[in-house]
C-alpha cells in the first residue's frame, strides 16, 4: 500500500502550497501509518515488507490513517474534551483489529 500525502491533503480539503502546513501534514501522516503498523504488529506499507512479513492490505486500513489524520490535523492539542475521542478510538480500532495480527 502506498500513501501519498496529496491524498490526505484531498481528503482534509486543503489545496494550499504552504510547505510549513506541507510538512505538517507528512507528520501526521507517517505518525498515522506508524500508529497503524504499531497496532497491527505488521507492516502497511510496501517499502516496509519484505518476503516473510507480505500482505495484501485491505483499503479499510486506509480510512483508519485518515481519520487518524484528520483528528490529529484538527486537534492539535494533547487533550480533547467530550465524545470525539471515543469516537475515534472505536472507529479506529474497530477498522484495524480483524487485521491485527497475532502469534500464535
Amino acid at each position: 500500500m502506498k500513501i501519498a500525502p496529496e491524498e490526505i491533503k484531498a481528503y482534509l480539503r486543503i489545496d494550499t502550497t504552504n510547505t510549513d502546513e506541507d510538512t505538517i501534514l507528512n507528520t501526521i501522516l507517517n505518525s498515522a501509518i506508524s500508529f497503524c503498523e504499531t497496532y497491527l504488529n505488521r507492516p502497511i506499507l510496501d517499502e516496509n515488507m519484505d518476503d516473510s512479513n507480505r500482505w495484501v492490505v485491505p483499503s479499510d486500513i486506509k480510512i483508519a490513517i485518515y481519520l487518524l489524520c484528520t483528528h490529529w490535523y484538527e486537534n492539535r492539542s494533547a487533550v480533547t474534551i467530550g465524545p470525539v475521542s471515543k469516537e475515534l478510538e472505536f472507529s479506529v480500532s474497530a477498522i484495524l483489529s480483524p487485521h491485527r495480527y497475532r502469534q500464535v
